[in-house]
C-alpha cells in the first residue's frame, strides 16, 4: 500500500474519532437536557447576562457571553442552544490536540492515546459537561493558540500571524489565567531553539494588531472596573497562609487535576519511545512550557498570595498533557489495550453518572439543582399571569431559568439589577408594564434581594401578599419545591 493511502486512512481514521467525540459530548448534552431542562448555576448566569450587550459583565471576561448572544440574537434565549454550545466547545479541545498531534507525526495509536487520555482529567469530562463555561472556552482557546504555534513553527507566513493574534486576543477574553498560558507558551517558544524564530522574525508585528484591536474596549472598561475584575483573584486568597503555602495549594490542585490521567498513563511505560517519530524540539517545547507554566504560576501566588486555587484554575494550563503523554511514550500492544479500554470504561461511566445523578435523586439524598422543576414551575405561573414583561427573582437560578421560559421577558437579579430603565422606556406607558417577582423563601432575601427591591424599585416585599406554587422535584416522589411569586408595580428612584 503507498504512503498516499496510507495517510488517507488515517485521515479517515482520526475524523471517524473526532466525530466520536463530537457525538459522546452531544449526547451527553442532550440526555441531561432530556432528563432535566433545567439551566444549572453557570448556564442560568448566561440566560441572564446575554441580555444585554456589554464590554465586561463581571469578574470573568465577556467572550463566552458575547458568543451567547450573538447566538440568542438569532434564536432566542435557548438552553439547548448553550448545550450545543458546550459540545462544540469540548470537542474543539479534542480537535485541536488530534491536528498537533499530526504535526508532531503521531501515529494513529500516539493520537488514540491522546483523545482517550481526556477522559482521565475530570475538570473536563465531569465539571465542563456538567456546568462550567469560561474554563472550557479558555481551555479551547488555549488548545488552538497553541496549535496555531505548532502551524507557525512549520509554516511563518503573515497569514498564519494574523490568525495568531486573533486567538491570542480571543484567549484573553475567554477567561484571565489565559495570560498565564500566554505567557509561559511565549517563554517557551523563546528557550526552544527550533521554535524561537516565531517570535524572533518581523512577521510578528503583524500578530499583536489583531490582538490590540479584539482586546483594547474590554480592557478599556477592565481599568475602570478594578473592583469587579479583581473579585476573580479575591475568590483565591485566604486568612492566613503565605507564599510556600500558597505554592503548595497550588501544585496539589494542578496533581488534583491530572488525576487520574498520570496514574493510568503508567500503564504506557511498558516500552521507551527511544526512536519516537516526534521530533526533538517539539518535545522540549512542551517540557518547556509544563516548567514555565508551573514557573508563572508560582509569581502568580507571590503577587497575589492567592491559596484558594482550585483545580478547575488549571484547566487552560495543562490541558496538553495528554500531547506530552503520547509523544513520549510507545507503549506495548498490551499497554494500549488497557489504556484505551480504562479511558472507554471511564467516558462511559461520566456519561451514566451525569444522567443517574438526576434520575436517582430520590435514591443519592442530596441537593441537585437540575431536579428543580423550573419548568413545570414556570409553566403553571404562565397560566396565572400570561406572559410578564419584567422578572425580579431572587437568585440568578431562578431568574435564568425564567428566561429560557419567558423568552420576552427582563429579567432582574441582585447581581445583575442594571437594564430596567431601558426596557421600562421601550414599553413607553407604565400600563404596559407586566412586573412579577419570583423568590424561593418568604423572606425573599437571598444576597439582598429584598433590599434591592426596596431601595432601587421602591418595593417593600413585606408587605406584598406572596402565593406559591409546589412541584414535585423531578425524579422523586417526595420532595417538593416552592415558588413564591406575586404581581408587583416598580417604581423607579
Amino acid at each position: 500500500m503507498g504512503s498516499a493511502a496510507v495517510l488517507d486512512r488515517e485521515k479517515h481514521h482520526l475524523f471517524i474519532l473526532l466525530g466520536l467525540v463530537f457525538v459522546y459530548f452531544l449526547g451527553n448534552q442532550v440526555a441531561q437536557f432530556v432528563f432535566s431542562g433545567t439551566a444549572d448555576l453557570d448556564q442560568a448566569e448566561q440566560l441572564i447576562v446575554s441580555q444585554d450587550f456589554k464590554l465586561g459583565y463581571s469578574a470573568q471576561p465577556p467572550l463566552y457571553t458575547w458568543i451567547v448572544q450573538l447566538l440568542f440574537s438569532i434564536t432566542g434565549p435557548s438552553l439547548v442552544l448553550l448545550l450545543v454550545l458546550k459540545s462544540i466547545i469540548l470537542s474543539m479541545l479534542a480537535v485541536s490536540i488530534v491536528f498537533i498531534g499530526r504535526l508532531f507525526s503521531f501515529t494513529t495509536q500516539q493520537q488514540v492515546i491522546a483523545v482517550i487520555s481526556i477522559a482521565f482529567i475530570p475538570q473536563v469530562i465531569w465539571e465542563s459537561q456538567r456546568d462550567l463555561t469560561h474554563s472550557p472556552l479558555a481551555t479551547a482557546m488555549a488548545a488552538v493558540t497553541l496549535l496555531q504555534v505548532v502551524i507557525l513553527q512549520r509554516v511563518p507566513s503573515v497569514v498564519n500571524y494574523i490568525v495568531a493574534g486573533c486567538l491570542v486576543g480571543l484567549g484573553l477574553l475567554s477567561k484571565y489565567n489565559y495570560f498565564i498560558f500566554l505567557m509561559a507558551l511565549t517563554f517557551a517558544v523563546l528557550l526552544t531553539p527550533q521554535y524561537r524564530f516565531v517570535l524572533l522574525n518581523k512577521r510578528v508585528l503583524f500578530a499583536f494588531i489583531p490582538v490590540f484591536l479584539i482586546i483594547s474596549p474590554h480592557y478599556y472598561w477592565v481599568l475602570n472596573h478594578l473592583d469587579i475584575v479583581s473579585g476573580s483573584v479575591h475568590k483565591l486568597q485566604s486568612e492566613g497562609g503565605g507564599f510556600f503555602s500558597g505554592i503548595g495549594h497550588a501544585l496539589l490542585s494542578a496533581l488534583a487535576f491530572l488525576s487520574p490521567l498520570w496514574l493510568f498513563s503508567l500503564v504506557l511505560l511498558g516500552r521507551k519511545n527511544s526512536a519516537s517519530n516526534v521530533e526533538i524540539p517539539d518535545k522540549k517545547m512542551l517540557i518547556n512550557l509544563l516548567v514555565l507554566e508551573l514557573v508563572f504560576v508560582a509569581i502568580f501566588v507571590w503577587l497575589t498570595g492567592a491559596q484558594e486555587i482550585k483545580d478547575r484554575w488549571f484547566q487552560p494550563l495543562l490541558f496538553f498533557i495528554p500531547l506530552a503523554i503520547a509523544a513520549f511514550y510507545k507503549p506495548s500492544r498490551r499497554g494500549f489495550k488497557i489504556f484505551c479500554l480504562l479511558g472507554v470504561i471511564f467516558a462511559v461511566l461520566v456519561s451514566v453518572a451525569l444522567s443517574a445523578r438526576i434520575i436517582l435523586f430520590d435514591d443519592v439524598k442530596r441537593s441537585s439543582r437540575p431536579n428543580v422543576p423550573y419548568e413545570s414551575i414556570n409553566q403553571s405561573l404562565s397560566s396565572s399571569l400570561g406572559s410578564p414583561t419584567v422578572i425580579f427573582a431572587e437568585s440568578r437560578l431562578i431568574g435564568g431559568n425564567a428566561r429560557n421560559y419567558f423568552k420576552k421577558a427582563r429579567v432582574i437579579t441582585p447581581e445583575y439589577a442594571e437594564g430596567f430603565r431601558k426596557e421600562e422606556s421601550s414599553l413607553g406607558a407604565k400600563s404596559k408594564l407586566v412586573a412579577v417577582l419570583l423568590c424561593e423563601s418568604l423572606e425573599c432575601n437571598k444576597d439582598g434581594f429584598s433590599e434591592l427591591m426596596k431601595h432601587k424599585f421602591n418595593v417593600d416585599i413585606a408587605s406584598l401578599e406572596l402565593h406559591a406554587i409546589e412541584r414535585n422535584y423531578y425524579f422523586s416522589d417526595v420532595k417538593k419545591h416552592t415558588l413564591y411569586w406575586t404581581r408587583v408595580a416598580p417604581v423607579l428612584q
